[in-house]
């Protein structure tokens, strides 16, 4: 079976993602019997046609080429944030192409909108990448735990904040500090309020509800504390409890 892709977004995920099917196109096909053709790259920045030349992609600036493209089953928008990424994956359902993404955020803001229109046109989104993608949580819960009834949902979520408070606790380091190294080993974003405020973990936390629970809650209203205000005392005061003070 082949499938035929457009992604639209080629930033530093965008770019990975392009360079990893292609690396490993061949392993796909071997391992599931599905071919991933990349029919065109999209982008806003023209500059980002280089990419596209150094593997013979066609490229546009222009998204709406990809989604109204006859040849493309499946549109993967890795363009991050609320808009233009919702009016773009509402666009390519209507076209009738499935959508693929990793855009939390936008999942937890409209994924309720988004899967039913996805459900109306009998689409899919494919959303596995949004979530804890490297354990794979998402194919964990909708498949293995399909027949299970699931009571609560809590965890460790956010891998930059776990890192920056496992640094305070190990090497007795002050979050400037250990926010410092995150950033310089590639953990953590030059702008890391998402991550530190918890807001990432509230995106995460609505999309898995979902999948448990059946239900979209509004992440204005999900309590939230982000690891801003950790200071080291608070590490070493809570260890001499025999705590450890992480963001659940």
């Amino acid at each position: 079976m082949i499938k035929r892709i457009g992604i639209i977004g080629l930033g530093t995920v965008g770019e990975a993602t392009v360079r990893s099917l292609m690396k490993y196109s061949s392993v796909i096909a071997n391992r599931t019997s599905l071919k991933i053709e990349i029919k065109a790259l999209c982008d806003s920045k023209v500059k980002k046609r280089s990419l596209a030349a150094r593997f013979r992609i066609p490229f546009t600036n222009d998204p709406s080429r990809l989604i109204n493209d006859p040849d493309i089953d499946t549109i993967v928008e890795l363009i991050g944030g609320i808009n233009p990424a919702k009016q773009l994956i509402m666009d390519a359902l209507r076209s009738g192409k499935n959508v693929v993404t990793a855009n939390k955020a936008l999942l937890a803001e409209c994924g309720k909108e988004l899967f039913a229109l996805a459900e109306r046109k009998r689409k899919r989104i494919g959303f596995e990448a949004s979530a804890c993608g490297a354990i794979p949580l998402i194919e964990s819960i909708s498949d293995g735990l399909v027949a299970c009834q699931v009571q609560e949902l809590y965890g460790i979520l956010n891998g930059t904040t776990n890192y920056i408070l496992y640094r305070m606790g190990k090497e007795r380091m002050s979050f400037i500090a250990a926010l410092r190294e995150a950033r310089a080993r590639g953990f953590a974003e030059r702008n890391p309020s998402l991550d530190i405020e918890g807001v990432d973990t509230v995106h995460k936390l609505c999309i898995l509800s979902y999948l448990c629970f059946g239900i979209w809650p509004n992440p204005a209203k999900v309590h939230r504390e982000g690891i801003s205000n950790i200071s080291l005392l608070d590490i070493i005061y809570a260890e001499e409890l025999n705590y450890r003070i992480k963001l659940l």
